[in-house]
């Protein structure tokens, strides 16, 4: 998938969800293989699960988003990645961004983690951020996938939405 961003106003203090259609490839991680053009890719909508991809709520794949903005951008944003089940690592331009537990491609060298993080985003020289989210998932049924919208916006905005996040999170824990 694709989202043209070279209009949106970055100092509106708002996150955008990255939801909608991405790029989907099923039983394959593609951080690492340059190849990608020969391998099959479908779209899929996120959040949601991939068990329509590949016949199953368990197994792995790679999600690709390309967000272009202006190629005289040169903030850092942040992506929030809430819930990927059920390990995951984030790729930004190529480069290995953050991790959750770790995905493989198959169970045994598999370790399921799932908790949001944030990563670190900024354009490329043409004012790409190329997004690769390879994850698998061999644990939980009835789950897969991206199962929360992503959420993208100047890291300051993005980090201070975590820190409320968390800080509700603990009072509703007190409260309860």
């Amino acid at each position: 998938g694709r989202l043209d961003l070279k209009n949106w106003d970055s100092n509106s203090g708002k996150a955008l969800k990255l939801d909608g259609m991405w790029r989907f490839y099923p039983n394959a991680f593609i951080a690492s293989n340059t190849a990608t053009d020969s391998m099959e890719a479908t779209d899929i909508y996120v959040p949601g699960r991939w068990n329509e991809q590949l016949g199953s709520d368990l197994g792995y794949g790679s999600y690709q988003l390309q967000i272009q903005l202006n190629r005289n951008d040169t903030k850092t944003y942040a992506i929030y990645l809430p819930s990927i089940q059920s390990a995951s690592r984030v790729y930004i331009n190529g480069e290995l961004a953050g991790s959750s537990g770790t995905p493989a491609a198959v169970k045994h060298d598999y370790e399921p983690y799932n908790i949001p993080y944030i990563v670190e985003a900024k354009g490329d020289e043409n004012g790409v951020i190329d997004i690769i989210v390879e994850a698998s998932n061999y644990v939980i049924e009835g789950q897969s996938g991206i199962g929360q919208a992503p959420q993208f916006g100047e890291k300051s905005v993005i980090v201070k939405r975590n820190e409320w996040s968390i800080i509700i999170q603990r009072l509703v824990y007190v409260v309860l």
